[in-house]
């Protein structure tokens, strides 16, 4: 490390590999950053997004969740276990959104 403060050249040369190592790395290793090892499992889960329109009263967007919900049971029969809905809004948005299981 001597030679680094000693003498400008050697200096610039180990800033520039320095840069070239962390542009090496950031282009290798962080898209493989979060990854897993497994595939994703199969729950069997389907999720339903719905949007209504932004004018939309709550209570007619409880009445269409209410429908999806029925036709869900409907067509689901015996080999569905669960329904989850949820009623959220996002910048004048108002979304359903159905987890089935």
């Amino acid at each position: 490390m001597r030679g680094a403060t000693a003498f400008k050249s050697v200096a610039f040369a180990l800033v520039e590999a320095l840069i070239a190592l962390f542009v090496i790395s950031v282009k290798l290793v962080m898209p493989t950053v979060g990854q897993e090892l497994m595939p994703p499992m199969d729950t069997g889960a389907i999720a339903i997004k719905i949007t209504t329109d932004a004018n939309l009263p709550i209570e007619q967007t409880q009445e269409v969740m209410e429908r999806i919900n029925n036709l869900m049971y409907l067509k689901g029969g015996e080999k569905l276990l669960r329904v989850s809905g949820s009623i959220g809004s996002e910048a004048g948005v108002m979304e359903v959104v159905l987890t089935i299981f």
